[in-house]
């Protein structure tokens, strides 16, 4: 396990992580259902789904909104 420095969230890319499980079950398992259970410690902070700053001094919303997720995909 990486060592977060202090003032930091861990970096997690929990959205990379089950993109990779889906794609894993469809490939191994094509035309049947899967479930994927993810079991986390904290928000994302890397990668597609992130909705934290690594920073825990960022002076911003520490979690994005549905509303704000919505508007960036759409852009």
């Amino acid at each position: 396990m990486a060592r977060v420095a202090p003032g930091n969230h861990s970096l997690r890319c929990t959205g990379v992580a089950l993109s990779v499980a889906a794609g894993l079950f469809g490939a191994c398992m094509p035309g049947t259902g899967a479930i994927n259970v993810a079991l986390v410690g904290g928000p994302c902070t890397e990668g597609p789904g992130s909705i934290v700053s690594k920073d825990l001094s960022d002076p911003k919303i520490p979690a994005k909104k549905r509303k704000q997720i919505r508007s960036e995909a759409a852009d």
